[in-house]
């Protein structure tokens, strides 16, 4: 799921057609993000999230899941070496805040190699998990993670995802607010804007959601 408009639809070679007929829309909030880069309405049509099917009941195992961060090196911002602070960083606030459980979600087994080190700094044990995002995320009473497709899975799955996205990222605020679906009041950029996000409890989607799981 598309959370911000990061890459959008290629037009032809002449700036004035559009490389692709017709565009699915997961929702009504997906729909506004193709409309707003000017994609024709009556070429976008409505379809519901293919994950949303797959989601399964909440078995709480795990206080947080963190998601593993890839820097958005699209943009000037986006530094390749800025995962491994925001992860030292937001396992940090989630042993302050209280876990007693963490698991967190790699994207590659690649990850383990500076992910393990990381390990050793905090004092409770943690679960490294691998797989598709919605074998695991009713396993969590939350999540942190970045910009993702997993901030729509965790809110069909009613489960709040706080977004921590330092700066250097990749993600800038004028990114962001091209979002419908996200704002970027919700979203912490610092590891104190993140315990702050926790402890008020309240997700980085901010859409309602019918725009997500119905037309």
């Amino acid at each position: 799921y598309p959370m911000t408009n990061l890459w959008p639809i290629a037009r032809d070679k002449t700036g004035s057609g559009w490389l692709v007929d017709e565009v699915a829309a997961y929702g009504q909030a997906h729909k506004q993000m193709i409309l707003n880069l000017g994609f024709p309405e009556e070429r976008v049509f409505l379809v519901q999230p293919p994950f949303a099917k797959l989601i399964k009941k909440n078995e709480p195992k795990y206080d947080f899941i963190i998601m593993s961060w890839f820097a958005n090196c699209l943009t000037i911002y986006g530094d390749h070496l800025s995962p491994v602070s925001t992860m030292r960083s937001a396992l940090k606030v989630a042993v302050d805040c209280g876990a007693e459980t963490i698991g967190i979600k790699i994207k590659s087994r690649a990850e383990k190699e500076y992910l393990l080190p990381l390990l050793n700094e905090i004092s409770i044990s943690v679960d490294i998990l691998e797989g598709r995002f919605f074998e695991h995320v009713t396993k969590a009473k939350a999540i942190i993670g970045g910009v993702s497709t997993a901030v729509a899975e965790s809110t069909i799955a009613g489960i709040p995802y706080f977004i921590y996205e330092p700066p250097n990222n990749g993600y800038s605020n004028e990114l962001i607010n091209s979002s419908s679906v996200i704002q970027l009041e919700k979203i912490a950029r610092t590891p104190q804007e993140l315990k702050d996000l926790i402890i008020a409890g309240e997700s980085s989607w901010t859409a309602p959601l019918v725009d997500l799981i119905t037309s």
